[in-house]
Parts: structure tokens; sequence; C-alpha cells
């Protein structure tokens, strides 16, 4: 419309407005500035700020959650109440249910499941974890909280014994004791040699080349790490493309050049059990396998035999 009764008024208004935004950004930006010298002036601030996904907008969040005060929580469980993120059990009866947890610091957990989100992002583990809980059938928030669930116990350790989260050592503790988790440590490898699509490639490069922004903010949009964006630039200068490289093909097997060798072994002796196989070849190379190593490669060439089980009955007893 071009009624100067109504536009002239929203023009007032929108003046007004700006003139009151203007120095709530100047306070906004010393606020910001008096938030970060604050967080990088505590002792706990640099394993804070390392947190994948953290950033420099939720590390000091985190901390502030967490506090200095190493005796607030006995363990993990009274932490994840206290924030909000572990759900309310209760029962009646033969009856029982679980619920949200609705009296907790409302800022504290949104925190956590802001960070929970942004972490899965950065930590191929926790992108595995989340995969699995949609997999399962639960919603993005459910999945998110989860997570975050997940983190506080990692966290709450870490911040109790004073040491700095470390990735590596967390997913060999995987390997070596959480039997529950061991799908997450397949799928990790997985996931993070899964390449980006040519499609989000190409948009994450027109975005960039389009100007007036810069690959920080690039990847904030399209939520990948800033090294991504760094390399994508750099592969299409230096080969003029952005289609991903082939894979490598994985590790080789012990028995990988002996096809040969293998395909005499098996017809000369196809009543073999698969512990024979790995005997027979022991014995002929002096190089030991296991049946899963003989099994795959037999699978691999198509040589799998039928077992003889009266032949391989005899042979035992005799």
């Amino acid at each position: 419309t071009e009624d100067p009764g109504i536009v002239e008024p929203m023009q007032w208004l929108v003046q007004t407005l700006i003139g009151q935004l203007k120095p709530l950004l100047v306070r906004l930006t010393e606020l910001t500035l008096k938030i970060d010298r604050c967080f990088t002036a505590l002792p706990d601030a640099d394993w804070f700020a390392a947190l994948p996904g953290a950033g420099e907008h939720l590390a000091p969040r985190l901390l502030a959650a967490f506090g200095e005060d190493r005796s607030r929580f006995d363990n993990a469980q009274q932490m994840m109440c206290y924030f909000g993120i572990a759900p309310v059990k209760e029962s009646s009866g033969k009856k029982n249910w679980v619920h949200w947890r609705w009296s907790c610091p409302i800022f504290l957990r949104q925190t956590f499941v802001e960070w929970a989100n942004q972490s899965r992002h950065h930590c191929a583990w926790a992108q595995a974890y989340y995969r699995m809980q949609r997999a399962k059938g639960n919603s993005h928030p459910a999945a998110m909280r989860s997570l975050a669930f997940k983190w506080i116990r990692i966290l709450f350790r870490c911040w109790k014994n004073r040491e700095a989260y470390d990735e590596a050592k967390y997913v060999a503790a995987l390997r070596r004791f959480a039997q529950r988790f061991c799908t997450i440590v397949r799928v990790v490898t997985w996931i993070v040699m899964k390449p980006y699509s040519l499609d989000l490639r190409e948009k994450i490069i027109s975005t960039y080349e389009a100007g007036n922004t810069s690959i920080r903010q690039v990847a904030a949009r399209f939520q990948v790490s800033k090294n991504t964006v760094q390399s994508l630039l750099k592969r299409k200068q230096a080969t003029g493309t952005l289609k991903p490289a082939p894979a490598t093909g994985g590790k080789t097997s012990q028995l990988a050049g002996f096809e040969q060798e293998i395909a005499e072994m098996v017809e000369q002796h196809q009543d073999y059990t698969l512990a024979e196989y790995c005997e027979s070849w022991q014995e002929k190379t002096g190089v030991r396998v296991s049946e899963s190593t003989m099994c795959r490669f037999l699978q691999k060439q198509q040589l799998t035999v039928k077992k003889n089980i009266s032949q391989r009955s005899s042979r035992s007893s005799g």
C-alpha cells in the first residue's frame, strides 16, 4: 500500500525500534567481551573450549553449568537430574511410567541439548549414537536428550578428575568395555570416511564464492566443520573438481597374493574345516591366520565348499 496513513506511522515505528536496537547491540557486544574475559580467566576454560562443537558460545555456558565446586554432585545421575536431562520415573501399584522432568533450570537443560546437537557434527561416535537412536524410532528431541544424557556421564568423570576429554581414549574404552556400544565403534569409521554428496559440496563452494560470507559462516550454515570447507576449496583449486576421491579399498588380507595356493589346498582337502585349513596353511607357509580371515578369503574367492561330514568324522576317528 501507498497510503500515507499507514506508511508514515510504520516508518516512525521502524526508526524508533532502530534507535532502541543500536544501544542494545552495543551492550550485547560489551557483555560478550565480558563473558569471554571471565571465561578465559577460569582454570577449566581450556578443556571446555576444546569440547567438540562447543565453540565460543556454548563453552562458557557448559562451564557455568558444571561450576568449579567438585563436591557439588556425588555422581553423574545427580547432575543429570538437576539439569533435567534424566527423565522422572514413577510407579503406583502395578503401573510404571516415565515422563519429562518439569522442575529444573530450563536454560541449563537447553544448553546441554544444544551442545549435544552440535557435538554430533564434530564427533563421529556421537553422530553414530544419534543415528542409532533415530533408527530405534525416537524423535529428534528425544535422540538429542539421550545423547546429552550420555555426554554428561562422560564429562562428569572428566570434570571430577580434572582431565580434558580425549575422544581417542573414550573410543578405546568403548572397544574394551562397552559391549553394548560395539555397533557404535564399528560405525564410527564408516561415518568418518563417508564422503559428502557432490550436490552438497557444490552448494558449499557456490555459497562461499558468492561472497559476503566467511568460511565459518558457511560451515555453520551447512553444519560441517571449517576444515571441510577449507579442504573443498583446496580440492577445487588443485583438481578443478569437487568429486570425492575413490575409496582405497580397506585393509589387505593376509592371504592376498596366494589365491592359487589356497585354491589348490581347497581342491585337495574339500572336507576340511576352517580350523584345519588354517592349520594346514600354517604348516605349509609358517603363517598363522584366524578362522575368520580364512572364511572371508574363501568367500571372496568363491571357494567355499560343502563340508563332507562323513569323511571328516571317519578321519577324526582314525
